[in-house]
């Protein structure tokens, strides 16, 4: 049982450092805005968003991921299969 957690928690956190290297490069990339109107756009449109503290969302997404993988992985483990079913393999799904 704790293999399984362990395992899930493991596969959250891969997720969520994922998640956050993907958020960092997302925050790198220019900002093009466009505003409404009838007259051309000048020079001034394209530049950087600035951005607010980003740590804390970071933190959340590395840390959620592997507490919703030690969650998941504990439901699997508490309401899961046990291994011992006398049906194997695809067929499972159409004998039951």
């Amino acid at each position: 049982m704790r293999r399984i957690i362990t395992v899930s928690a493991g596969i959250g956190l891969l997720c969520g450092l994922l998640a956050a290297g993907l958020f960092l490069w997302w925050l790198s990339l220019p900002v093009t805005l466009y505003t409404a109107g009838y007259t051309p756009l000048g020079e001034g449109t394209v530049g950087t968003m600035e951005t607010s503290g980003t740590t804390p969302f970071l933190i959340g997404m590395v840390v959620g991921g592997a507490v919703l993988g030690g969650l998941v992985g504990a439901a699997g483990a508490a309401f899961g299969s046990d291994g011992d079913s006398d049906v194997t393999g695809d067929s499972a799904f159409l004998v039951r």
